[in-house]
């Protein structure tokens, strides 16, 4: 900008004036390039978001985030789909979203991906350049894969590059909501420059059950469709996607042909192919361009939806590759930019590249499912429509992992998508017949275990969403107290009339039982809203469930037999996550926690604040043994959802230093800015929303109104608010004092211009019709205070 050109004139004419010569000249610019870095009041988000951040790790320590581009929410997410050096050492868990940093190879560049869950689904459509000549031999087993080189990668929000160093392609991508856009730059001198599409990829092995494809010379298009039944979405019989590609240089029938790996066939010319080991190929020899623009559209409703996706979202062919990606770029800027920061921590660039990082993951899902006419296809398998042009229905929601973070973030930040979001979950409900655990496309997956769409619909009405809340309070409450057509609660007998899931009925007692009665809580905090005081009296005493699976004796919650007798775990089983089948991911010191919806009742359990705070101290001291995230923390397990809200636990028993001290260890010790950046899968942005309220300086109770208070890494955090209609709204502004990695612990804390002595902030403090900002200002000690301890 102007200020600045006019600050580097000064310097040059200073130097100069003064006799400085070249060095000083020099000198004074490399001191102007500093201050403008680490002076300027906010940064730009768009330059600190790393894709890559999530792609890499080990085992339990990999984040399984996509690198591709994509918009916020897109129902495109495509992007590489990489493979090892020995195409046999290819390990399912490097590969759940598609692309690991440890490979060496690409396979294809896939149009779907999950987004850092722990499952292969998805990837689908997979499509891949160059320049060998069409045969058997390239189309089997990926023999058209090329190795690349992370030198070569360009990482962006919105756009990805690579050099394909096996034909010595650049492939660039970019994308809409609904429309991938790919760029491959062919060698000046290639004899071939084929674009082919692998109808039966998928990351799923053998998921692919059918598939077919048209190469339409009258329309210049390549459509068809494929069918997946992948790890998640076998469960309901899989889904169909639905693509149309087009071309920025022509097809000719003396270039293009298919292929079936079935039979080993070839056929130039030819223009329809089907079978689930199928492709075609195109060859783009004639065309005098370097370069070869595709623009592909998708749909899960049907192929002439599809292409209308592609039409609207390119004006009609009007907007080529460039065009696209500066307005994806611009569209994740502006929403990164929700959220702006300065000083404290941010001065570090790896710190501003972890939280403008976490940001972005916590806005690529859920995933838009329906196409610009606001079709979609519904539980029922029926097509339904949006209720307006400003709608949208999402699906894909890991919603064991998102309750406790990501969704409560999108319920503060952007209660318009939020709204949409639960009225989705109730639109689920309405067409298949129950509320989801883990919808996938227009599916129940049935993972995991609990009811906690109840937590999500609590905490999103609670805080003001607009959605059914008649139908989806029905929806709470049959999945509470009815036997669930789909999968619902286990035990539910045992649970009505013994207060416990039964561990001789399912071995997942002890979870399902704590899991049930924070469940009930937030379904009793609905009720309380919606004036149904029986059902919120009923739901508040079964919250209370969670005291008849804790043994006194051990003072642990154990699994408990329908005769009542206890099924604790052995000695050493204690403290071995996945060992003893009565926890589900997790061990007995890991469950021990699990009462957020209570945490005074559960340290009366333990017999007082000084009792609690020792045993949840050493939980945290113990899992520093371990400082790597390969494996699972027998102790605190920063990489898995059911343990990250126990740092801020003990504001209960009257020690938020302790919170502020572990939580920051946490940020600082699991969380990087590398491949390996995440400590587990970030389960479509459940860790990386973890992060993001945990660097502001409050993190949200899940289905209530409660923010607990933390510790804020920045001098300065503006957040500006949507409201309900998508609006700007409020803004919140966090003032630190004195904020840094050394200064961690709260001295003093005002809210809206009050003093303030509790760790504990409501949602209506943050966020008000009557008052346009709210205000928290911390000032920050590099000691322990007595602030928040009453």
């Amino acid at each position: 900008n102007k200020r600045r050109m006019g600050m580097w004139w000064w310097g040059v004419e200073v130097a100069c004036r003064r006799g400085w010569g070249l060095l000083g000249v020099v000198s004074v610019l490399l001191l102007l390039v500093v201050g403008f870095v680490y002076c300027d009041p906010f940064v730009d988000p768009l330059s600190y978001v790393d894709p890559r951040i999530g792609t890499g790790g080990e085992a339990f320590g990999i984040g399984a985030t996509p690198i591709g581009p994509q918009v916020p929410f897109g129902m495109v997410r495509v992007g590489p789909d990489t493979a090892p050096y020995f195409d046999d050492l290819w390990l399912p868990w490097n590969h759940f979203g598609g692309y690991y940093w440890g490979d060496d190879y690409v396979r294809v560049m896939s149009h779907n991906h999950m987004v850092g869950a722990g499952v292969l689904d998805y990837g689908d459509l997979g499509v891949m350049a160059t320049t060998a000549m069409p045969s058997p031999a390239l189309f089997k087993d990926y023999g058209f894969r090329s190795f690349f080189s992370h030198h070569t990668e360009v990482v962006q929000a919105g756009y990805y590059s690579v050099v394909l160093e096996t034909p010595k392609i650049l492939a660039e991508l970019t994308a809409t909501m609904r429309v991938a856009l790919h760029r491959y730059t062919y060698p000046t001198n290639a004899a071939h420059k084929i674009i082919l599409f692998d109808l039966g990829h998928a990351l799923h092995e053998n998921s692919c059950t059918a598939a077919n494809a048209t190469i339409d010379l009258q329309r210049q298009e390549v459509y068809g469709f494929m069918h997946n039944s992948g790890g998640l979405s076998a469960r309901f019989g899989g889904f169909d996607l639905y693509f149309v590609a087009r071309f920025s240089a022509p097809l000719v029938r003396a270039s293009v042909g298919v292929y079936n790996n079935a039979n080993s066939t070839v056929l130039p010319g030819a223009t329809f192919v089907s079978g689930n080991r199928s492709g075609v190929w195109l060859d783009f020899a004639a065309s005098s361009a370097s370069h070869v623009e595709m623009y592909v559209g998708i749909s899960y409703v049907s192929i002439q939806n599809a292409r209308m996706n592609l039409d609207v979202e390119l004006k009609n062919g009007t907007y080529r590759f460039d065009d696209i990606r500066n307005q994806t770029q611009s569209l994740w800027r502006d929403s990164l930019n929700s959220i702006q920061v300065s000083g404290g921590t941010v001065s570090d660039r790896a710190e501003a590249t972890k939280f403008y990082t976490s940001l972005y993951h916590a806005l690529l899902a859920p995933t838009t499912f329906n196409d610009v006419n606001g079709e979609y296809l519904g539980f029922d398998s029926k097509v339904h429509k949006v209720a307006t042009a400003a709608n949208a229905h999402y699906s894909d929601m890991s919603i064991w992992d998102v309750y406790r973070t990501q969704f409560p973030f999108l319920a503060l930040v952007l209660p318009n998508v939020m709204s949409d979001v639960s009225q989705s979950l109730v639109d689920m409900y309405l067409q298949g017949g129950d509320l989801p655990r883990w919808p996938l496309a227009n599916g129940y997956t049935g993972t995991m275990f609990g009811t906690h769409a109840n937590i999500v619909l609590a905490d999103a009405a609670l805080k003001g969403c607009k959605f059914d809340l008649k139908n989806a309070f029905a929806g709470m409450v049959q999945a509470s107290t009815q036997p669930a057509k789909h999968v619902g609660r286990a035990d539910l007998p045992d649970w009505l009339n013994k207060g416990f899931v039964a561990y001789d009925k399912e071995t997942s007692s002890a979870c399902d039982t704590l899991a049930y009665s924070y469940d009930d809580w937030a379904t009793a905090n609905m009720a309380k809203l919606l004036g149904q005081t029986q059902w919120a009296a009923i739901f508040y005493n079964r919250s209370e469930n969670f005291r008849n699976v804790w043994n006194p004796t051990e003072k642990f919650f154990c699994p408990r037999n329908s005769d009542y007798s206890w099924a604790c775990p052995a000695a050493w089983e204690y403290a071995i996550p996945f060992l003893f089948n009565g926890y589900v991911e997790g061990d007995a010191w890991q469950y021990r926690w699990q009462v957020p919806h209570n945490v005074p009742g559960l340290i009366a359990l333990f017999g007082g604040n000084d009792t609690f705070v020792q045993e949840l101290s050493a939980l945290f001291e113990s899992s520093t043994d371990d400082p790597y995230n390969a494996l699972p923390n027998p102790y605190y397990w920063a990489g898995n959802e059911p343990d990250i809200h126990f740092g801020y636990e003990f504001v209960y028993a009257g020690r938020p230093d302790l919170t502020q001290r572990y939580i920051r260890m946490v940020q600082n010790t699991r969380y990087t800015a590398g491949p390996d950046g995440l400590p587990g899968n970030d389960d479509y942005g459940a860790m990386s929303a973890w992060y993001i309220f945990s660097a502001l300086g409050f993190y949200p109770l899940s289905g209530s109104t409660t923010y607990i208070i933390g510790s804020p890494n920045f001098e300065q955090a503006t957040i500006t608010l949507k409201s309900s209609d998508g609006a700007s709204r409020n803004t919140i502004t966090v003032t630190a004092h004195g904020a840094s990695a050394r200064n961690i612990y709260v001295q003093r804390l005002r809210v809206n211009g009050q003093e303030w002595t509790r760790p504990f902030v409501d949602h209506s403090d943050l966020v008000s019709p009557t008052r346009a900002t709210a205000t928290l200002e911390f000032w920050m000690g590099s000691t322990p205070s007595d602030w928040g301890r009453a």
